[in-house]
This record gives structure tokens, C-alpha cells and sequence, in this order.
């Protein structure tokens, strides 16, 4: 019985310290949404820090592929319109607690760092009304620009994110430097240099 309870405890405190990682996307269902499911956000032991790649096309030394999405006013942009930027996309959704949770940390990031050539965009993967969408950005602040990818596209293939929320940070030169499902203020600051 002592086991039984001592198990329960350790999973909670993991579900408690760790992301929303795993969270697998049903591709042939349009209102499908992934599911939220935790691990630990530690870095992977075999990696300086942590995930090093999503796919064949998207890892850690590798140029970023160029995409093409709408933002939430339908305007549609380019990866490749911030060349010469340091670009740091978040794969999110407000369906993920611990994207939600992450919100204002990553809202002060954006005001310190985006004079720095620097620019953040969310991926977000919310398959909510435009207008309920809209609305919950405006009340959680979200003042970055959002990529909507509600739907399958060719760049969820090259950026086959699997676990919520997921960093890819892009350098000036447009090559991939760090994946990982969080990332902090310093790692961030050391490619702003």
C-alpha cells in the first residue's frame, strides 16, 4: 500500500514540475485538438540542452525551413521575412495549461529582447473561432505575432512537434540553435550578442 501511495506522489510532482510535452496532434481530424500530456521539461541527459531535433529538416545546426502562415488578422507571412533576426517560435495553444502559464514570462522576454533584433511568434494550434481566439490574446496580452496553424500544413510536417509548448530558436543567419520545450532569459540572451 505504501508503494501504491509513494508512486502516486512521485507522479504528481512530475505532472506538477513538467511541461505539456507528447501532446500528439490528430492529423486527418480538423477539430481535433492534441492532447496535453506531462514529462519532465529537464534537458535531455544525452544533449548540452535538451531536444536537438523534430524532424529530418528541422534540428540543431540546420537551416530554419521557410514556411508560409496567416497571422491572427489573416495576413499571411513568411519565416523568411525576418532574415537577419534572431526568430524564436513557440508551438503553443491555449488549450496547454503550461503554455498559458508561461504567457507573462514570455511577454517580458519580448519587451526586453525586441530591440535587440530579436522577434518571437507563436504557433499557435488553437482550432477555436478567430474571434475567440482574438479575444483571449487581447486578454492574456499576448502582444507577439501569431502564426495560425489550426490545421495540418507542410510546415507541421518539417516542425513535427509533438510535445506543448515547444521553443525553436533561429539565429540572424536563419540556422536552428536550440530546441527545447522551454527556454529561459539567458539561454535566450546568449545568441542576442
Amino acid at each position: 500500500m505504501k508503494t501504491g501511495i509513494w508512486g502516486l506522489l512521485l507522479a504528481l510532482s512530475i505532472a506538477v514540475l513538467g511541461g505539456c510535452a507528447d501532446a500528439q496532434m490528430e492529423k486527418n481530424k480538423k477539430d481535433a485538438q492534441p492532447k496535453e500530456v506531462v514529462v519532465s521539461n529537464m534537458p535531455d541527459e544525452s544533449s548540452e540542452e535538451g531536444k536537438q531535433v523534430l524532424s529530418d529538416k528541422v534540428a540543431v545546426g540546420k537551416p530554419a525551413p521557410d514556411f508560409e502562415l496567416p497571422d491572427e488578422n489573416g495576413k499571411k507571412w513568411k519565416l523568411s521575412d525576418y532574415k537577419g533576426k534572431v526568430v524564436l517560435l513557440d508551438f503553443w495553444g491555449f488549450w496547454c495549461s503550461y503554455c498559458v502559464q508561461e504567457l507573462p514570462e514570455l511577454r517580458d522576454m519580448n519587451d526586453k529582447f525586441s530591440k535587440k533584433d530579436f522577434v518571437m511568434i507563436g504557433i499557435n494550434t488553437d482550432t477555436d473561432d478567430i474571434k475567440d481566439i482574438k479575444k483571449a490574446l487581447a486578454e492574456h496580452k499576448v502582444n507577439w505575432r501569431q502564426g495560425m496553424m489550426p490545421e495540418p500544413t507542410d510546415m507541421a510536417t518539417d516542425y513535427d512537434v509533438t510535445g506543448f509548448p515547444t521553443k525553436v530558436l533561429i539565429d540572424k543567419e536563419g540556422k536552428i540553435v536550440y530546441i527545447d520545450n522551454f527556454i529561459t532569459e539567458e539561454q535566450l540572451a546568449k545568441y542576442l550578442n
